[in-house]
């Protein structure tokens, strides 16, 4: 790989410009890039950790984000949580308002997630359909 237009057009890719290779004219140019979209960007989940699953509720963990409308909350044994929100105003909110905030003693740390509730339900739609899968085929196995 290279470090930047100059070594690429320094690099040994320009000594195949306008070459034939095996009956063929091949052409060498710079590929374009432009900046990738931050996956974080229209994020309407938050990633909340440390909240102490093994001594906390959920409703513990809602009334942090008391006044605003928690959709689906996803708590997790490494001490993690993925709260889904309404919005990503409302999500970028509470990433503002809320990391760094005290919980239970610790620091809490608040940031936006790529994941969102479609691609949960996508996820979800899959498992069931290989679940099915799999109950069908243990039934079709069991007749024969």
């Amino acid at each position: 790989f290279f470090e930047n237009a100059a070594a690429v057009k320094k690099g040994p890719s320009i000594s195949f410009n306008e070459k034939e290779v095996m009956g063929s004219v091949v052409t060498v140019v710079p590929a374009k890039t432009s900046p990738k979209p931050d996956p974080h960007e229209n994020s309407s989940v938050v990633f909340v950790s440390p909240i102490f699953r093994a001594s906390t509720t959920k409703q513990q963990i809602r009334e942090l984000f008391a006044g605003l409308k928690v959709l689906r909350l996803r708590t997790y044994r490494n001490n993690y949580a993925y709260v889904y929100l309404d919005s990503p105003v409302a999500a970028q909110k509470v990433v503002k308002e809320k990391n760094g905030v005290e919980f239970r003693g610790k620091q809490l740390r608040v940031a936006l997630s790529t994941r969102s509730l479609a691609k949960e339900r996508a996820r979800a739609e899959r498992a069931k359909l290989l679940m099915d899968a799999h109950s069908f085929n243990k039934k079709q196995a069991h007749k024969k």
